[in-house]
């Protein structure tokens, strides 16, 4: 007697239709975040390229070595200065605030803010020294002066507006570097120490996860190749 070929029933094929419909109905969104959130990451990239080169031929023209020699920084951190090198036009209104990971509302409050022809908004926060030169050398901390804390959306005002997905926050060195928050560098730039270094510190605040502000994921973003792993 000839075997016989059995089929799938028609039932049998809805059946595992159904559980294929089910199962990309629960992660295609979240592959699709995913993605969103990668092209964003990546965007960050390039904008940082953008941003140091500017301040590198704003340098190269005033023949200076350090930011504050430049006359962007004696024309009171002129408008007209830094648009002739970064192309970037001022924002009169600029979002007052974003989230972190955990949704907790940070508020914000730069001293200037700047659209770039590629849709990033430049939000700058001066700073004053913290640690004079002998009190960095002190404590090892080598790194340029600490000049202003600089964040950056990457999409604008466009949702999510959170840090470590859209906003990531840097520190203007006075070598006209942005050391990433949470790397040791921006530690040893604005606390002199390696305290707040997101792999090993023991400050909430300088951490990357969903549970605290989120602001140092910037390092962590940039160390694991512009990978959103968390």
């Amino acid at each position: 007697m000839k075997n016989l070929k059995k089929g799938f029933t028609l039932a049998e094929v809805l059946i595992t239709l159904g559980i294929i419909g089910v199962i990309s109905a629960l992660t295609l969104p979240m592959f699709t975040v995913n993605a969103k959130y990668q092209a964003l990451a990546s965007k960050i990239s390039s904008t940082l390229s953008s941003v140091e080169n500017g301040f590198a031929a704003m340098m190269s023209a005033d023949s200076a070595d350090d930011m504050t020699e430049t006359n962007y920084w004696r024309n009171n951190k002129s408008t007209g200065e830094l648009a002739a090198f970064l192309k970037v036009e001022e924002v009169s209104a600029p979002y007052a605030s974003c989230e972190t990971l955990s949704g907790t509302t940070i508020n914000l409050s730069p001293n200037k803010t700047y659209l770039m022809k590629n849709g990033a908004v430049i939000m700058i926060k001066y700073k004053e020294a913290s640690l004079t030169e002998a009190q960095r050398l002190a404590k090892g901390a080598s790194v340029a002066q600490f000049l202003a804390q600089i964040d950056i959306d990457v999409n604008g005002s466009e949702k999510p507006n959170k840090y470590g997905r859209d906003v990531f926050r840097f520190g203007l060195g006075s070598n006209g570097h942005l050391y990433p928050c949470g790397s040791l560098n921006y530690s040893l730039l604005t606390n002199g120490d390696n305290s707040l270094y997101w792999k090993t510190t023991t400050e909430n605040d300088a951490k990357c996860n969903d549970t605290n502000k989120s602001v140092a994921c910037t390092a962590r973003l940039i160390e694991e190749n512009f990978k959103i792993n968390f």
